[in-house]
């Protein structure tokens, strides 16, 4: 049974929906969600308490949390249990230490074991940790930051794509039933070898590089990808043969991430990913490699970093160092950031995906949601403070 308050927070939705010139029912909307991400799990008082504590006498205070949260507390453990087998830098640490250090910095900061690996806190000290922005704190900027009701044009990579349409610069199509059959038959025809996204998904989920041979049942192959859903088909990118030395196997992207403040677009944070051997994403979620760059001149600056927190001084695959290497006409890449972002105002925090093809700069995707995770583990350290300086420029959602 669907609450009052579900029901309200509805019909909110569907007036805010369809009141594009009603400012007051937008934000009363945003405020809404924002509700949601603001709470942290331990009170104040235990955090305060538990910092003043080594790491390995802060059971007292976690356990107080045991009940109360234990299916969380579990989850977490399970997650840490499973990531420590991959982790090359905690190998004399106490496994005891560890789960309870993990637990803490769930409750009290929202972080998740992931991202906890990821920005090596165990060997960050408490005032380094309360720099670095947790998902869930980013879900409660991004709301503020992002209108809810026009963010959902990130949320659809079909809507994407027909909204920023000639910056792709390849040939793309919609599926999604079958009624789309001939149209398929004509794009593979054109496309025998062609890239699938599922327009709901994220983090590289779903992508496949599909080649249909001459003896290959296309009818087979459509219904194939549509009784999974509807699709984003893509004409293949043909990357610079510099990046593509990185891994030849996957299309290596640069992140840039905008602020649509009260004085412009501004582009403060930047990094490229890097796939693995043999894999076509190159997320660090499907193991690919994070490396930061110089956000003004495009040069890569860091080593690279796995999800787990692993740190490479050169692609473990090709051999190639990261640090020193210049990417091409990069300063056309923040060019081309700046003019998307002035596309959506609405949207003032986005991520996007650009490739370095042979038709230039091209956009791979934009994300209304966009992590943090990457800048913040590639220079290894939080980013709340350079956030909240740039918020002082926006016009926010506040509840």
């Amino acid at each position: 049974m669907v609450s009052l308050k579900g029901i309200c927070l509805l019909v909110l939705r569907k007036i805010a929906e369809h009141s594009k010139e009603n400012a007051v029912f937008r934000r009363m909307y945003n405020g809404e969600r924002l509700k949601h991400y603001r709470d942290y799990l331990m009170s104040a008082e235990d955090i305060k308490q538990a910092l003043l504590m080594s790491i390995n006498k802060r059971e007292s205070v976690i356990n107080k949390y045991n009940r109360q949260y234990m299916n969380i507390m579990e989850q977490a453990k399970q997650q840490t249990n499973s990531i420590l087998p991959h982790i090359s830098y905690l190998k004399d640490v106490n496994t005891n230490d560890i789960l309870n250090d993990v637990c803490f910095c769930k409750l009290a900061y929202g972080i998740e074991p992931e991202e906890y690996f990821s920005y090596h806190l165990f060997y960050k000290n408490n005032k380094e940790r309360e720099q670095y922005i947790s998902d869930r704190e980013l879900m409660f900027m991004v709301y503020q930051m992002n209108d809810r009701v026009d963010i959902k044009l990130f949320n659809d990579k079909a809507e994407t794509y027909h909204f920023f349409k000639k910056y792709y610069k390849r040939d793309c199509i919609v599926i999604k039933d079958n009624s789309d059959y001939q149209s398929f038959c004509n794009y593979v025809k054109k496309h025998p070898t062609f890239v699938k996204k599922k327009v709901n998904e994220a983090m590289g989920r779903s992508v496949e590089l599909i080649s249909i041979g001459q003896e290959e049942d296309i009818k087979k192959v459509f219904f194939k990808i549509i009784q999974d859903g509807k699709h984003l088909l893509e004409e293949r990118i043909l990357q610079d043969n510099e990046l593509s030395s990185y891994n030849i196997s996957s299309v290596n992207t640069l992140r840039l991430i905008t602020f649509y403040t009260n004085n412009g677009v501004i582009v403060p944070f930047g990094f490229m990913k890097f796939g693995r051997k043999g894999s076509f994403v190159d997320n660090g979620g499907a193991g690919g490699l994070l490396v930061g760059i110089d956000i003004n001149t495009g040069k890569l600056i860091t080593n690279g970093f796995d999800e787990f927190g692993n740190i490479f001084e050169k692609h473990p695959d090709s051999k190639k160092e990261f640090i020193g290497y210049q990417l091409p006409e990069y300063q056309s890449a923040v060019d081309l950031a700046i003019e998307l972002s002035h596309k959506v105002p609405s949207v003032k925090y986005i991520g996007w995906d650009f490739a370095y093809s042979d038709r230039g700069w091209v956009i791979v995707e934009g994300n209304g949601m966009s992590q943090i995770i990457g800048p913040q583990t590639v220079f290894e350290h939080g980013l709340k403070n350079n956030i909240n300086e740039i918020k002082k420029e926006m016009t926010l959602f506040n509840i």
